[in-house]
């Protein structure tokens, strides 16, 4: 936190989130693959230029909810980047920070869901307050995108082989990436960091395709920033028809404002743990595991905090907590995390019974 500069941040790693490594199924993937559904949006709609905003966690998450929606047969749609990024810099405990978190939009997008477009236009060309204001959402777009909420959401790791896996596993075959961006943000392939005095700031993007050298993503700079990517479509004996490279001479799709990343920048320590979303819920050992994303427990103490709605609960100690745990409803006390005091005022204390407080806890 200490050198963002604004843009996308990394969310401090936790051993509750669930990985994409216990969601992928094992099975042989192709040396090249590019979502037909993100390819699909692009074509209808084109590359977000985010201009003066640092929304690009948004920009980058209306891609794969729109590839997500239209593999649910709701055809590809276009949603509101700025409904995302409002609702994040509301709830995200940064309101001074120009950017947000990298799993922010996911985390909106699990409660809320995603405005389309027409329903809260993303006017880039508002002052960054206007932009990022959720006072300015109409009621009609809360309405809509209730229609088009995910269930759950997945971290990558920062190898290249982990962000390959997650495009190939999620139903829309893209996730959102991060990375700290230095001086060279104009070459392509992306140019890493040489050093952490170097970064200029935190950059997100619709990560959705693969050769043998590269994993590629839809830039939010326009169509004049990046590469462009010529595609057509192939059929391959195991895997059917599916999107890979073409040539300037020889494609059915060219799409510009492409970036472009080589196993250097994963191996740099610049990329982030991608965050992949899913309309479904996970297998029950991964929803025992998520479960306790609402539990903190002070460090130095016994004491365990339930939070929901901005409030914290008082479990008070291992022994109570154990109590509900016998009937197999809350889980591994392992999974609890540890806070400083300082975490937990944030939410102001709400007295209630244990018993009261059982029933906030199972009910979720």
């Amino acid at each position: 936190m200490d050198n963002f500069k604004g843009g996308a941040l990394e969310r401090p790693d936790d051993r509750r989130n669930v990985r994409i490594e216990e969601l992928a199924i094992a099975g042989e993937m192709p040396q090249q693959f590019f979502s037909p559904w993100v390819v699909a949006a692009c074509k209808e709609y084109g590359i977000n230029q985010q201009g003066q905003q640092f929304s690009c966690t948004a920009e980058s998450s209306d891609k794969i909810q729109g590839a997500l929606q239209a593999v649910g047969g709701l055809g590809t749609r276009k949603y509101s980047a700025r409904f995302l990024y409002a609702l994040s810099k509301r709830d995200d405990g940064m309101p001074t920070i120009p950017g947000t978190y990298l799993d922010m939009p996911a985390r909106i997008m699990q409660k809320y869901g995603s405005a389309e477009e027409r329903y809260f236009r993303s006017d880039h060309e508002l002052a960054r307050t206007e932009f990022e204001s959720s006072m300015a959402i109409p009621s009609e777009a809360y309405r809509n995108a209730e229609r088009f909420k995910i269930e759950r959401y997945a971290f990558t790791d920062r190898a290249m082989a982990s962000y390959k896996l997650a495009i190939w596993t999620t139903k829309g075959n893209a996730i959102i990436g991060g990375y700290s961006v230095g001086n060279d943000y104009v070459s392509q392939p992306m140019v890493p960091p040489t050093n952490d005095s170097e970064v200029k700031f935190g950059h997100a993007n619709c990560f959705f395709g693969w050769d043998q050298n590269y994993v590629y993503a839809v830039g939010s700079w326009g169509e004049n920033y990046g590469a462009t990517l010529y595609m057509k479509r192939v059929n391959l004996p195991v895997f059917g028809e599916i999107w890979m490279k073409g040539s300037p001479t020889d494609y059915e799709v060219r799409i510009r404002g492409i970036h472009i990343f080589a196993r250097d920048y994963f191996e740099s320590g610049y990329m982030f743990r991608g965050v992949a979303h899913f309309d479904e819920t996970f297998p029950p050992e991964q929803e025992a595991k998520i479960k306790f994303m609402k539990l903190l427990r002070q460090k130095y103490t016994e004491n365990v905090y339930f939070i929901m709605n901005n409030k914290r609960y008082l479990i008070v100690n291992e022994a109570m907590f154990n109590d509900g745990r016998s009937e197999g409803a809350w889980g591994d006390w392992d999974f609890v995390q540890d806070v400083q005091e300082a975490e937990l005022l944030k939410y102001p204390l709400a007295k209630v019974g244990f018993n009261e407080l059982y029933k906030l806890i199972t009910s979720k």
